[in-house]
């Protein structure tokens, strides 16, 4: 959930248990604008996308529609 910009918290769907663990925690708090700038266009391995640039591009879908 986003209230005033802020992420209050986040569940996620597939991926890695304990990385979006991980990530859950740490954007707590964070500003959308900020997660989306530090986790947009990080890769997982050799895939082209990772669960971190998911999370940014799911954010920036949110901000368009809140637009």
């Amino acid at each position: 959930s986003i209230c005033d910009g802020i992420i209050q918290n986040a569940d996620f769907i597939g991926g890695c248990p304990g990385n979006l663990e991980a990530i859950k925690q740490l954007i707590k708090g964070m500003k959308v604008d900020e997660v989306i700038s530090k986790f947009s266009g990080i890769k997982c391995g050799d895939k082209p996308t990772s669960c971190a640039d998911q999370l940014a591009n799911c954010l920036v879908q949110y901000k368009a529609q809140k637009h």
